[in-house]
């Protein structure tokens, strides 16, 4: 990803083949997504839309018998015309015929146009707000793609009839309560009255910033529509919502590599071992403990306990805790999220910083 800042090239479509001694790259790019989250350093565009070209094995000896040499690609950038047959191997290589234990994959490709691109992932995304669909992974550069496909003029935001006439372009329907719900998360907040009684529930004392703001009235986002900030904001929501309903396959096998002694549990120190063992940036302790301190806050959440209030030696002693898929699924999609609306703000106050309006000359 830093690669490709440097080089300007993040919109650039990716295709990645060799021998790359893995048995299943779908487990490797979670993990490395994951590990971007728990970093705080966002992954490339690569790695949320990895596809392979099936093609079977492609090495046999007398140690293994797998297919280890691929041929990844960026679906959202290229669509497979064909795939050559490989062989079917029922004897060990090299032998006479093959003179390599790697059989040779080849695929042919056309690439996808921009408009083509725009199309799929606006379509991603709204199946992302359905509720009978599940989540659609997506990074901040797939949102940017999906929000040109909606925003066709180009304005700062989307109206009501903008965004719905895109619906039906993609040949979807919302029911109200989706779409209501999108209009909820997608407004700007309203101010709430102060008061000085403290709440006693224990989801509204520890709220995220990013969820009050996705309260708010219907009638604002009917009026004003929508910014890329709130466009965001509906996918975090989303995201948030069906952690519990849809864990995506590549979470559960990447809590998998975090549990190291296979207890379908996790302990502070495997979490730590694993994220320094296999993360290629550094992670300061402090996050590392945050991080860990908000699957404690979701696990008393999921318990029904008040985190502020449990007993101080719990607290303290929380190294010794244990937490299952649930509690782990949580914590990073809500960082995923999180982490998303943040970027598009820094990218929002970067645009309004350089931005100015032009005088208006009255002839």
């Amino acid at each position: 990803d830093k690669f490709a800042k440097t080089h300007g090239a993040l919109d650039a479509q990716v295709m990645l083949t060799g021998d790359l001694n893995a048995a299943d790259f779908a487990v490797l790019a979670g993990t490395a997504r994951v590990l971007s989250t728990i970093s705080n350093h966002s992954a490339h565009p690569f790695l949320y839309s990895t596809s392979d070209v099936p093609t079977g094995k492609t090495s046999v000896t007398d140690v293994r018998s797998l297919r280890i040499d691929y041929i990844l690609y960026q679906s959202c950038g290229f669509r497979i015309l064909s795939v050559d047959e490989v062989p079917h191997l029922t004897s060990s290589i090299p032998d006479a015929r093959h003179p390599s234990d790697h059989l040779p994959v080849c695929a042919r490709f056309a690439v996808k146009s921009d408009w083509v691109r725009q199309e799929e992932k606006a379509r991603q995304w709204l199946q992302s707000t359905l509720g009978n669909q599940a989540l659609q992974a997506m990074c901040y550069e797939d949102l940017e793609t999906a929000w040109r496909f909606f925003n066709k003029y180009g304005r700062k935001t989307v109206s009501t009839t903008e965004f719905m006439s895109c619906v039906a372009d993609l040949g979807m329907a919302l029911d109200s309560t989706i779409l209501e719900t999108i209009m909820r998360c997608g407004s700007p907040a309203t101010p709430t009255p102060t008061t000085t009684k403290k709440p006693s529930d224990f989801s509204k004392r520890q709220r995220r910033p990013s969820e009050t703001a996705a309260l708010t009235m219907k009638e604002a986002f009917t009026t004003t529509g929508f910014s890329f900030v709130e466009f965001i904001r509906v996918y975090a929501h989303f995201v948030r919502e069906k952690e519990s309903v849809n864990v995506p396959t590549y979470l559960i096998e990447v809590f998998r590599i975090f549990d190291l002694d296979g207890d379908s549990m996790i302990s502070q120190d495997e979490f730590t071992e694993t994220v320094q063992n296999l993360s290629p940036c550094e992670v300061t302790s402090s996050r590392l403990n945050r991080l860990w301190g908000e699957m404690v806050r979701h696990q008393c959440l999921r318990n029904d306990s008040n985190y502020p209030d449990l007993p101080k030696q719990k607290v303290e002693n929380r190294t010794q805790i244990l937490f299952d898929i649930r509690d782990f699924v949580t914590c990073i999609m809500n960082e995923q999220a999180d982490l998303l609306i943040a970027k598009s703000r820094k990218a929002e106050a970067i645009e309004s910083a350089h931005s100015f309006d032009l005088p208006v000359t009255c002839i």
